[in-house]
């Protein structure tokens, strides 16, 4: 480390330059513009930072929930009467009183303001009491007209996905996420949650380069054709799908595709091991989560062929707090540990244990032990560390 001496020459001087002639070549001092007093300082570092590794770095939990929750708060409030003019999230409520109304106030009446601020907070004033009416029903906005034409936008539910077929569905249409679709043969009604995203996403992405800078010809020919194959497939209008791209939509599914496919990008497939990481959004008494699932399988060792080892792990956000639940399973010998930091909802698993015990023996498993353990749950089963970072909706 280098520290200048603040105190400069009170008169800069300058020295011209100085050339030496030799025979092989000339050499050419150039002038000295200034000087200065230079102290070298040698850096204390009483804790050196060392080389960061890729398995060491901390990220930020993908926070799929939040961006749900995000995407129909944004879709609820925003009035279909908006198709055609300037676009206003509505409101949930407005308050009216009998003398002063929030509609007529001025921006520079405080004292407006404030009585509105009271009835709002307080629910009367000054002996009058407040009347709240809806200010748009919710058959009119943007999300319920948007569920008319892919009814399962909205992420299913637990129990819906504790089906077999329901959950394989689901899986398969993250593994095709980002694929095209053939229009032909696709029914939207029927698509599923995962699927109706990825549709939803390719529609919007098109008007979003149809009418990048004005200009309606970014997108080529077979690409043209094929966003109106899929726009007639949609059923929905083309106002419509502009009015999503102006409200945000287009980034919000962005952002959820982008988080999604962080799982896919995650898993490898070696010649020793396989890791498949997956996520599945839920719906959760009318919150927006997503579970997370890693599987993990030792490929066939030479000098043991038949031995079949493989491990499962389940993350959940409930309402009672986040559960891991881990399987680890050699030779249809299963041992499972569910892991939680809520006590009263492990003592509700425990509850259920025996029960679990006979079900795996029927599907083929040989239970050997099955616990709870009360303990810190990761905030992400992706590798690395991660950490939690709470987003206000």
């Amino acid at each position: 480390m280098c520290k200048l001496n603040q105190a400069k020459p009170s008169q800069l001087s300058v020295i011209p330059s100085t050339h030496y002639q030799t025979k092989p070549g000339l050499l050419t001092l150039p002038p000295v513009i200034d000087e200065l007093q230079v102290k070298l300082i040698p850096e204390a570092t009483n804790n050196p930072m060392p080389p960061i590794k890729g398995e060491q770095l901390v990220l930020a939990k993908p926070e799929i929930g939040n961006i749900y929750s995000q995407l129909f708060k944004m879709l609820s409030q925003t009035s279909m009467d908006n198709a055609s003019g300037p676009i206003k999230p509505t409101s949930s409520s407005s308050v009216k009183t009998g003398k002063v109304a929030p509609d007529a106030m001025q921006p520079d009446d405080q004292h407006n303001m404030m009585r509105v601020s009271i009835q709002k907070t307080y629910g009367k004033f000054g002996g009058e009491q407040a009347v709240t009416q809806p200010s748009a029903k919710p058959e009119y906005s943007l999300l319920s007209k948007l569920t008319q034409f892919l009814p399962l936008l909205r992420p299913l539910t637990l129990n819906a996905l504790a089906l077999p077929s329901t959950l394989k569905g689901e899986l398969s249409a993250i593994a095709s996420l980002h694929s095209q679709f053939k229009p032909e043969s696709i029914s939207v009604s029927s698509l599923s949650h995962i699927s109706s995203i990825g549709l939803l996403s390719q529609l919007l992405l098109g008007v979003k380069a149809r009418h990048a800078n004005g200009n309606t010809d970014k997108l080529s020919g077979p690409a043209l054709k094929y966003w109106q194959k899929l726009q007639a497939q949609f059923g929905g209008s083309r106002s419509l799908l502009s009015l999503l791209d102006k409200v945000g939509a287009t980034e919000a599914l962005g952002k959820l595709c982008s988080n999604l496919s962080l799982y896919s990008q995650a898993s490898s497939d070696t010649s020793t091991q396989l890791n498949w990481y997956f996520t599945l959004p839920y719906s959760l008494n009318q919150h927006q989560e997503a579970l997370e699932g890693h599987f993990s399988k030792d490929n066939a060792d030479d000098d043991n062929p038949e031995a079949n080892s493989w491990s499962l792990q389940l993350k959940f956000n409930l309402t009672q707090g986040p559960l891991l639940i881990q399987a680890q399973v050699t030779d249809n010998r299963i041992n499972m540990t569910f892991n939680g930091s809520n006590h009263t909802l492990l003592k509700r698993i425990d509850a259920l244990l025996p029960p679990l015990m006979n079900k795996l023996a029927d599907i083929g498993f040989t239970p050997d032990k099955l616990e709870t353990k009360l303990t810190k749950v990761p905030a992400s089963l992706l590798p690395g560390e991660h950490f939690l970072v709470k987003i206000k909706a």
